[in-house]
């Protein structure tokens, strides 16, 4: 098949050379995979978030207004046999018009079975504890940001418990750069370093030498912002004393 194809959209290798490619069947009616996570401790534990969505809920462009469109999902399917065999973690309808586009799982400690994933959705940021044996299913997903349409998740590999998410395309509401550090229980906005607004798609990266250092490509109608944010210990994550303006990045 060729790269890109929403009809193969799943693909693993059991074995060398690596491009030998084979298609992974899902068991499921999915069109298009937005996200895939490997257990970085369990390479048998695979979470695949189906769908790829544009804008949310006839969000505002500019110029028109759209509906939500693009390829929708069905949610989050799991495998626990290194995609054999498949089954709904959270089970989304294409009607709803979701998509998927980010995951990430944390492992517990170290000999423990229990683990963290993490989705970054359409609807917003979920979180869902479990372990490889767990029966899953919709009500063990806990939305722990509502802040629609987020796109990236970067979770800080020293402190599981610190996740930024970024949230937002084509102006939606309440787009922006979010932070936790008490695994979701909390989040805040983040604006220093940043703009107050940006209409496009927002990317995280992490720096693996210093994982303080993160990268934030933003989407911004024809223009791409290019930022980093590296905040001082003591110093406010907030911007300014109205929490809108934000300091440039000095480099």
């Amino acid at each position: 098949g060729s790269a890109g194809d929403p009809r193969e959209a799943n693909w693993r290798d059991p074995s060398r050379p690596y491009w030998r490619w084979r298609y992974v069947n899902t068991g499921y009616p999915v069109l298009g995979v937005g996200a895939i996570a490997i257990h970085p401790r369990d390479p048998d534990i695979i979470y695949i978030g189906t769908g790829e969505v544009y804008g949310y809920r006839r969000t505002a462009r500019g110029f028109d207004y759209q509906p939500t469109r693009g390829n929708y999902g069905i949610g989050i399917l799991r495998s626990i046999d290194g995609g054999k065999t498949w089954t709904r973690s959270l089970a989304w309808e294409p009607k709803d018009q979701t998509g998927v586009q980010d995951l990430a799982i944390v492992p517990g400690a170290k000999g423990a079975a229990e683990f963290t994933v993490w989705a970054a959705t359409s609807e917003g940021v979920y979180r869902l504890d479990t372990s490889k044996g767990a029966a899953e299913s919709n009500q063990r997903w806990k939305l722990s940001l509502g802040v629609v349409a987020a796109t990236s998740l970067s979770v800080h590999p020293e402190k599981p418990g610190e996740v930024v998410a970024a949230c937002g395309n084509f102006a939606s509401p309440g787009h922006g750069l979010y932070r936790t550090r008490d695994g979701g229980a909390t989040w805040d906005r983040l604006v220093r370093g940043v703009p107050v607004s940006f209409q496009g798609k927002g990317v995280l990266g992490r720096s693996p030498s210093n994982p303080e250092i993160l990268y934030a490509s933003l989407g911004n109608s024809t223009q791409l912002i290019f930022a980093n944010d590296s905040v001082p210990a003591g110093a406010t994550a907030t911007g300014g004393s109205d929490g809108s303006t934000y300091p440039e990045n000095t480099r």
